[in-house]
């Protein structure tokens, strides 16, 4: 079994393993980080939850994040980073052990610790659990998606009815209703005469501040717009710049709000990458992939990027044809470092994309970790889907429909080729299998559906009957659901056509 782990992780590294992984396999132990790729991370798990591996030295992250049942958890210290571990992460962890009905129905765990933290971790252990709090918060991103989604869903369109549904959420509660007090009272045994505007003003709740804010910065940023003031409410002499006044204002969400909802894109950024977007129609270099691929490279990964190797990036750069050469053709010009960071991820992809090395190959050139260019390339497929949404909702950026739809599928799979995307579709197939199922011969859905197990084990190496029959099973599940789709499109064609023949 051991032997079996150790050849399928060359196989998804292109022959290649680990001089760390490759020694401690066969004593049953591997290591788990964010430096492996997904695919070495699958394995690792599924040959500790089979029993192969006994012991795996791993980040935070597994403890905490994967359903990975243990008999015994060993914390090495109480820090995470610099910070001092919370009470909900460290309860989290040792909840791995002795999981009842997994492993066993006790288990242990064991922190290690100096003794300056003693104080500490008595605090960590008898300590109450942190409470639950809400992501929203006030002048906060998440607050302001939530008011422009339910202004774009058409959930409701008035100031008024936004702050009735906030009133419904945990983070009204937990802001505490008794804090908010009227600033302006209102003595109803006054004699003072108050207009219509004064009385309505005065009746705008405080706690409406928690959303104003957010409904400024949608306004500012043009994501939406005051159609018009709700009827019977505020007069001319009101101005809609007052946040108050805006409780009574009736919303409409604009395109450009539109299309950051449909492609779920940071709000902080639509303006910059609308822009981005807009100059490339301008400015666009079609003779390679790299500048469509610059403007599918994430803003986040490059504003988290901390350094670049500018031996590998002047490398690099040095080797590109003339024509790819577009983001540094102003060289008289200093380029902003944000670009150059954006870019350095750009030529990461490109590499892989270009010459559909293996991750492994690519990480070596570019002296990062195997796990991290993976992450790029993904992140790059969850951004392109979002550029594409966008576009689609911008008419001006019609050009870019066609573009982008095909880079998420082959980001989504490393950028293979995509003669292989459809195999790799398939239920348990890695890169490295649909390599071997397309030199095979199997080069389609149809060729594999219309195979056996014993001829499919048969041509290709390491492969046993069981799990060729579940690859073929996986095929024609694929064509019956094709079949299933166009036949319901027939249907209706059909149908369409027995009224059309019945109204003549």
């Amino acid at each position: 079994m051991k032997l079996k782990l150790f050849q399928e992780l060359k196989e998804e590294n292109a022959n290649n393993i680990c001089p760390v992984l490759r020694q401690s396999i066969q004593f049953g132990i591997a290591y788990h980080h964010s430096g492996l790729t997904t695919e070495e991370r699958q394995l690792i798990e599924q040959a500790y939850r089979d029993g192969v591996l006994c012991l795996i030295t791993c980040t935070s992250t597994l403890a905490a994040g994967v359903n990975l049942p243990a008999k015994r958890v060993i914390i090495r210290s109480p820090y995470v980073a610099v910070d001092f571990i919370t009470n909900t992460s460290y309860r989290q962890m040792i909840g791995r052990a002795g999981r009842a009905g997994l492993i066993d129905s006790i288990g242990e765990s064991i922190l290690l610790f100096k003794s300056q933290d003693r104080p500490k971790v008595y605090d960590l252990i008898t300590g109450p659990m942190k409470k639950c709090q809400s992501a929203l918060q006030v002048d906060s991103k998440a607050l302001r998606v939530l008011v422009l989604s339910l202004i774009g869903l058409k959930m409701t369109h008035l100031g008024s009815q936004i702050l009735l549904f906030i009133k419904q959420t945990l983070f009204y509660l937990q802001q505490g209703i008794d804090i908010f007090k009227n600033k302006i009272e209102i003595d109803e045994n006054s004699q003072v005469e108050l207009t219509q505007d004064q009385k309505l003003l005065n009746l705008v709740p405080e706690e409406f501040q928690l959303i104003s804010e957010a409904l400024d910065y949608l306004l500012k940023n043009k994501l939406v717009k005051v159609q018009d003031k709700a009827e019977g409410t505020l007069t001319e002499n009101v101005s809609t710049n007052n946040l108050k006044s805006l409780y009574y204002c009736n919303f409409e969400i604009t395109k450009l709000g539109q299309a950051a909802i449909k492609g779920n894109v940071d709000l902080d950024i639509v303006d910059l990458m609308y822009n981005d977007l807009k100059i490339g129609l301008k400015n666009m270099v079609l003779s390679n992939y790299l500048h469509l691929l610059y403007l599918c490279t994430p803003y986040d990964l490059a504003n988290n990027l901390n350094n670049i190797d500018y031996d590998i990036y002047t490398h690099k750069y040095g080797n590109l044809d003339e024509d790819e050469r577009f983001q540094n053709k102003a060289t008289s010009k200093k380029v902003d470092e944000f670009v150059v960071k954006r870019f350095y991820l750009t030529l990461i992809i490109y590499e892989l994309w270009k010459t559909q090395n293996s991750i492994w190959k690519v990480s070596s050139e570019f002296n990062l970790d195997r796990g991290f260019v993976q992450q790029i390339v993904q992140s790059a497929a969850s951004f392109t889907s979002g550029v594409l949404h966008f576009c689609e909702n911008i008419d001006e950026f019609w050009p870019y429909k066609n573009m982008f739809s095909e880079f998420t599928k082959r980001l989504q799979f490393n950028c293979s080729s995509m003669d292989l995307i459809p195999l790799l579709e398939l239920e348990g197939v890695r890169l490295a299998r649909a390599k071997q199922l397309f030199i095979a011969g199997f080069k389609t859905i149809e060729d594999i559906a219309g195979t056996n197990p014993d001829d499919m084990s048969a041509k290709i190496k390491n492969m046993i009957p069981p799990v060729a029959n579940k690859i073929i099973k996986s095929a024609k599940k694929i064509l019956k659901e094709k079949i299933d789709a166009l036949q319901s499109e027939a249907d209706n064609l059909l149908l369409q056509l027995s009224e059309i023949t019945i109204i003549n």
